[in-house]
């Protein structure tokens, strides 16, 4: 993100940088944020999100952290029970709101979000409740998960992004925020 917004401003676009992770982080405690995002199993920060970004049901949660059970008994990984991890869970229907409501009220006219490693869906939270809350704001979405072919499945997925940049974007951003977007400009990871 520090990378498009250095291009951005070469072309005289100010561009605003918010890690939303690090808010994660806070909300629900380092060594939660660790075990779920950082050193649990694959794919279980998709999970603490799928159900805020896709309506999906909180329950398949816990049964897959159960069915994954070896990996948070480890002795490296911080251990974090099904049920632990199914009442965070609920807590980022709250957090995804919380920052949509930030953006908002900032009135940035573009919005772009990260997508790599396990920050789909939770990237794709925030940008469904800020397009509730500010359906004018422009919504974009790319990274490392928007890359190539990935592109097309993340469209299934980002209903609402208006932008999906595939690819490097170091120049593709910036061009497009001179001919298409206003200028006040935040990018956010999660």
């Amino acid at each position: 993100m520090h990378l498009l917004q250095a291009c951005a401003a070469e072309k005289g676009i100010k561009v605003a940088v918010f890690y939303a992770n690090l808010a994660l982080a806070d909300l629900i405690g380092e060594s939660n944020y660790r075990a779920v995002c950082q050193e649990g199993p694959k794919l279980v920060g998709e999970r603490f999100f799928a159900h805020v970004a896709y309506g999906k049901s909180l329950d398949p949660c816990s049964r897959w952290c159960r069915s994954r059970r070896r990996f948070f008994e480890r002795g490296d990984i911080l251990p974090l029970p099904a049920s632990q991890t199914k009442d965070l869970a609920r807590r980022s229907t709250d957090f995804a709101r919380a920052v949509a409501s930030c953006i908002a009220a900032r009135s940035y006219r573009v919005v772009g979000f990260s997508s790599s490693f396990e920050q789909t869906a939770g990237s794709i939270s925030i940008l469904n409740a800020l397009k509730t809350m500010a359906p004018d704001v422009t919504v974009a979405i790319g990274g490392a998960n928007c890359a190539g072919p990935m592109a097309n499945g993340m469209s299934g997925l980002a209903k609402n992004a208006d932008y999906i940049f595939s690819g490097e974007s170091e120049a593709r951003f910036p061009s497009s925020c001179n001919r298409s977007f206003e200028v006040n400009v935040l990018l956010t990871g999660l």
